[in-house]
């Protein structure tokens, strides 16, 4: 794995796209408590290290994004007529594209 070549001085917030155990405790090291946000939003190197390296590693504690938890939240957040509002006017504005015969 290569090093990380970006200055630590300024602050971090690491999206995680491949859960790569290496490549997290590089980024963990590297910003050390100023990796403000940490969150693993994909798992293709799941298999590599199911806690994802960053056991007793500094910055911030990783999250995962799990899209089912975050619908469930924004119902609890914006009540269910607002969600069924969003979801039409996504709808109406998204892409058709012919049927298939």
């Amino acid at each position: 794995m290569r090093s990380i070549r970006c200055r630590a001085d300024g602050g971090a917030v690491f999206i995680d796209m491949a859960n790569d155990a290496a490549v997290r405790a590089a980024v963990h090291h590297h910003y050390g408590e100023g990796l403000r946000y940490d969150c693993a939003v994909g798992l293709t190197h799941w298999e590599r290290d199911p806690e994802g390296g960053t056991a007793a590693s500094p910055g911030a504690a990783p999250e995962v994004f799990f899209a089912p938890a975050r619908i469930k939240q924004r119902v609890r957040d914006w009540g269910p007529r607002r969600i069924r509002s969003a979801l039409r006017g996504r709808m109406a504005t998204a892409p058709r594209r012919p049927a298939r015969p």
